[in-house]
């Protein structure tokens, strides 16, 4: 509107660049940069420029078309005038341009403190992704225990002894070199059962599993591997040695003392450095030597091939 309709209709009636036009130019020119930035101000100003440079040409060429001013006193007072419009805009135009340039400067000056806030923000979010991750790994760690742990007994489960030889678990990968493995059963399991009850029969087992635990290292397992079926693992042991544990385990079990006078003793079977062996294959072979202690009126523990005399 300024450059296409005001501002020709004033040039006519001011009387073109005699008059105060020259003022309004800069004020036109003032309002269009301010207002437009850019590709749009580059347009507007050469516009603006080819809309000037043709009333100046038409002028030039039709001096006639421009009002002309009555006396020297009527042009100096439109004068005056253009010029008092001219410096108002002027000062308008700078004052809005402070107070932009001013709030921008207070902003930036708050961004540090905006940044510092945002940072504490991020620092406080990451401890509690940091507590939320470490809760998780506990929680990830306690389902893990859980999955691997007998309910009734505490010792681990058939499960684990299973993942310990798939490699799924390494709980002792300095001395795999040489381990003897054995499965022990109560003796006569399911007639204690019969005769006195599940709950006592649980019981039997808590204790005898607490027996077995207590007379092994802290570097050996046991695992609860079936109803009243037990499965060690004593790593870094030879087969004279790990004998002389089993035979050890089955006399403490035979000498606990028990509800109504019964009498409650193991048999087992063991295996010799058994790591490379498949975990299908490694239970068969203590499988056989369980049935052959079973086999020879049981309290017994059977090694492989050979049957050794109790102690």
């Amino acid at each position: 509107m300024l450059c296409f309709v005001f501002f020709p209709t004033m040039w006519i009636v001011k009387g073109g660049t005699y008059g105060s036009m020259p003022y309004y130019l800069i004020i036109n020119a003032g309002i269009i940069s301010f207002l437009l930035i850019g590709r749009q101000r580059k347009i507007m100003m050469w516009l603006f420029a080819a809309v000037v440079g043709g009333l100046m040409i038409y002028e030039y060429r039709h001096p006639e078309i421009a009002a002309t001013y009555s006396s020297p006193l009527v042009r100096y007072m439109d004068l005056s005038f253009g010029l008092f419009v001219c410096l108002i805009s002027i000062a308008i135009l700078i004052g809005v341009l402070i107070d932009g340039y001013m709030d921008e400067l207070k902003k930036s000056r708050q961004y540090p403190a905006i940044l510092e806030e945002k940072n504490r923000e991020i620092e406080a979010n990451n401890k509690r992704l940091e507590e939320l991750n470490r809760l998780l790994c506990e929680e990830q760690q306690k389902l893990k225990q859980v999955s691997i742990t007998d309910d009734l007994t505490g010792v681990f489960n058939k499960r684990f002894i299973t993942s310990f030889f798939s490699g799924e678990v390494d709980v002792q990968p300095n001395v795999h070199k040489k381990l003897t493995v054995a499965l022990l059963d109560i003796d006569n399991f399911k007639a204690i059962n019969d005769t006195y009850g599940h709950l006592y029969g649980d019981e039997v087992i808590k204790k005898i599993a607490s027996t077995i635990k207590s007379n092994l290292r802290q570097t050996d397992i046991v695992s609860r591997f079936g109803g009243d079926e037990f499965f060690k693992i004593l790593f870094d042991t030879g087969k004279e040695e790990g004998y002389a544990i089993m035979e050890r385990i089955r006399r403490k079990v035979a000498e606990l003392e028990w509800d109504f006078d019964i009498e409650v003793t193991i048999s087992g079977g063991g295996v010799i450095e058994a790591e490379s062996d498949e975990i299908g294959g490694l239970l068969n072979r203590v499988d056989e030597l369980l049935y052959s202690a079973k086999n020879n009126k049981k309290n017994l523990i059977v090694i492989e091939n050979s049957i050794l005399p109790r102690v």
